[in-house]
């Protein structure tokens, strides 16, 4: 939107001339007698009025009435919210006996009845003459509901609940009686996705009604230049192809919200109407025209100053451990009226650095302050003995929390939240739980809570011991390649920046310092957090690919052990006990792979060595090391025959299942790093999430 209007201020013409590639004579606005009067030809948009329909049908009538005196020849109402579809069909006929035959009629009722319900509803409200219901039931009854009915039904929550909606879905609900498309600009994914949803319901004979959803005047004024275009494309369809519908004459847009607004981001600054004629309009001036051109109310805009982002070192001392983290700020500050924002503490996976999340930092700085931490012995951050002698840099994941809350103390930070990737994620988990206090919200990528079953712990330990072993008797070099030939980064080695992120992952000071934390931060280590995932009250995003299928099954297990029911899933391949059996014998034969494939999480160490060439020239060592790995194989395969879980798909790739803690994302055709793969996407779910949670320190 900010695009389209810079472009058409840079051409000196309206968002809507820009739109259609006609100029118009705006001639000029007279605001001296209070309100706005247009001189000249200029076009306009037709607003459709909102009505608060709780109170009694008598007072929801004086209201429609009130509004049609006010110029607005369209009116909506909410139903669906009261005991009893009879009682929402009287405030309809009330409204409908106050003002008359000539104001049109809309209801909305999001979906609230069951089938029979709205079949009563329509049967009584039939001689009202509506110009559409919204989405009265479910998608799949929409069709029969129109056939049985013979009530004009518009779609909505269909077209906005989830934007990767496809035409096909709408083609299978848009029968006869779908007379209408309510677009949200906001919530389709913008202009370029509205103007084509309004294209497909325009062919189909359908009107298109753009809608906002609380915007102030800056958006609504754009939605009403867009509303107008889209007016204009709807009348050379209908010329082009000759049509006739029951949704002839000018439309009127959902643009009415501005009357229940208390205010504006604009100083002085209102949503321009005029009236003409006895009809409420929106004139579709050009910017220099619009009094909403002014400063900002900082009643209700936060002021953000952005400064360039920046690095240092910063000491912590907590046991007998000196943490020397380097740590990464936006150095953001923020100045609101309302309580401070939660700052973002972003935690890197395995052989990752804070550098990782620089691209997100920067595009979510404009409203938080972001820090990330090169976490301890990674990048530039160093772990050193307290007292002066020689450390061993063996860590737990107790520490690891500790230290990290002492750095936020130390920064300053009250309150945060916490987004970990992989083994970052663990720890982000792990800071919610033992450091409540300081953290109000966590999103998890690509991660867990651990190891629940003690043997499949140790064997976990022995494994990450080994690899930690293989780390130090190569180069950093040799094992990052064997590293990314895991089929869990396949999806990653597409990258056309593939190359460069693994380069990398050679910035870090010691690399047998990195081999000592991947065997002590190791899962089969770790505590085991699933039982004390029901404890927590920090709102967690539990974000996954599509393709890496382990991570979408803990998710959803996570969920089950918190006690909330997980997200539907849309198929199940279930192995039965004679195909793992044959993947038993298949595993076997294959001697020098690895057995990482079943670990169910750190899922990094999922490696197939593809032979013993880039091992250690030590042929003693190369032995025994393939010698440990079938024995750990075969003991894998018995401690996890039992417990293998099915390929699973969810539906959505959304925040539209809402849990009472945990919400699960799916990002789609993305593996295991998501926030290197599709960082916009992930950008667009934190903003979701983190618009959702309400922003005050823990108690």
């Amino acid at each position: 939107m900010a695009v389209l209007e810079a472009l058409a201020v840079s051409v000196d013409c309206s968002l809507w001339e820009l739109l259609v590639g006609r100029r118009q004579n705006t001639g000029h606005c007279d605001r001296s007698k209070g309100s706005i009067e247009v001189k000249g030809i200029v076009a306009t948009t037709k607003v459709c009025g909102l009505i608060d329909s709780t109170d009694s049908p008598n007072e929801v009538a004086d209201e429609a009435g009130t509004l049609v005196g006010q110029g607005f020849c369209t009116l909506k109402l909410k139903v669906g919210r009261r005991a009893t579809p009879q009682q929402d069909a009287a405030v309809i006929q009330a409204v409908r006996e106050r003002v008359g035959a000539d104001v049109k009629i809309r209801a909305d009722a999001n979906r609230k009845w069951s089938y029979q319900q709205a079949i009563e509803f329509a049967n009584l409200v039939k001689e009202c003459d509506m110009e559409y219901l919204e989405e009265p039931v479910e998608i799949k009854d929409i069709p029969r509901f129109c056939k049985e009915s013979g009530i004009p039904v518009a779609l909505d929550e269909s077209v906005d609940e989830d934007t990767s909606t496809s035409y096909e879905m709408l083609e299978r609900i848009a029968s006869d009686g779908v007379v209408a498309v309510v677009i949200k600009p906001g919530r389709v994914g913008g202009f370029e996705r509205a103007v084509s949803i309004a294209e497909w319901a325009h062919s189909r004979g359908m009107v298109a009604v753009i809608s906002s959803a609380f915007e102030t005047s800056i958006g609504l004024t754009a939605y009403a230049h867009l509303a107008g275009y889209v007016d204009e494309r709807w009348v050379e369809t209908r010329k082009s192809n000759q049509q006739k519908t029951s949704q002839d004459g000018a439309i009127a847009h959902g643009l009415g919200t501005y009357t229940w607004l208390g205010g504006d981001i604009i100083e002085n600054g209102k949503f321009e109407v005029l009236r003409e004629n006895g009809t409420l309009l929106v004139p579709l001036l050009k910017l220099s025209n619009c009094r909403h051109v002014g400063n900002f109310n900082r009643k209700f805009v936060t002021s953000t100053r952005v400064g360039d982002i920046g690095s240092s070192i910063v000491k912590i001392t907590t046991g007998d451990k000196i943490f020397e983290f380097h740590v990464w700020d936006t150095q953001t500050q923020i100045v609101t009226a309302k309580e401070s924002s939660p700052i973002l503490l972003f935690l890197h996976g395995f052989l990752g650095t804070g550098q990782d999340w620089l691209p997100i930092m920067k595009a979510l700085s404009s409203s938080f302050r972001c820090i990330a931490v090169d976490l301890p012995c990674h990048g530039q951050s160093e772990v050193k003995n307290r007292f002066g002698t020689p450390g061993d840099n063996n860590m737990s994941m107790d520490l690891v929390s500790d230290a990290l809350s002492k750095l936020m103390d130390k920064l300053k930070i009250t309150h945060a939240v916490s987004i970990g990737y992989s083994m970052g994620a663990r720890i982000a988990l792990h800071l919610s739980l033992y450091h409540s206090n300081k953290v109000s919200g966590v999103v998890s990528i690509s991660g867990s809570p651990g190891l629940e079953d003690e043997k499949l712990r140790k064997t976990r330990a022995s494994k990450d011991a080994l690899l930690a072993q293989t780390m130090k008797e190569l180069t950093l070099e040799t094992f990052l390649d064997l590293w990314y030939e895991q089929p869990l980064w396949e999806s990653l080695r597409q990258h056309p920046s593939f190359s460069k992120i693994k380069r990398g992952r050679m910035n870090h000071k010691d690399k047998d310092s990195l081999a000592a934390v991947l065997e002590s931060l190791s899962v089969g280590l770790q505590p085991s957090l699933w039982e004390k995932l029901c404890e927590s009250s920090s709102p967690t995003l539990l974000v996954t690919g599509s393709l890496d299928t382990k991570f979408v099954n803990i998710a959803r297990k996570m969920c089950e052990r918190a006690g909330q029911q997980p997200p539907k899933r849309r198929r199940s391949q279930n192995t039965s006990r004679g195909q793992r059996a044959q993947r038993k014998d298949d595993w076997e034969s294959q001697e020098y792979r690895l057995p990482f494939d079943f670990v169910q999480e750190f899922p990094e160490v999922n490696m197939v060595l593809p032979s013993l060439d880039s091992l250690p020239e030590d042929e003693e060592f190369a032995a025994f090391f393939a010698k440990e790995m079938r024995k750990l194989q075969l003991e894998d395969t018995l401690a996890l025959e039992a417990d293998d879980w099915p390929t699973l798909a969810w539906e959505g790739n959304d925040l539209t299942e809402r849990h009472d803690v945990y919400q699960v994302a799916e990002v789609e055709d993305c593996g295991h790093a998501v926030h290197v793969e599709n960082p916009f996407e992930l950008v667009r779910l934190l903003r979701a999430f983190l618009g959702q949670l309400q922003f005050s320190s823990p108690s």
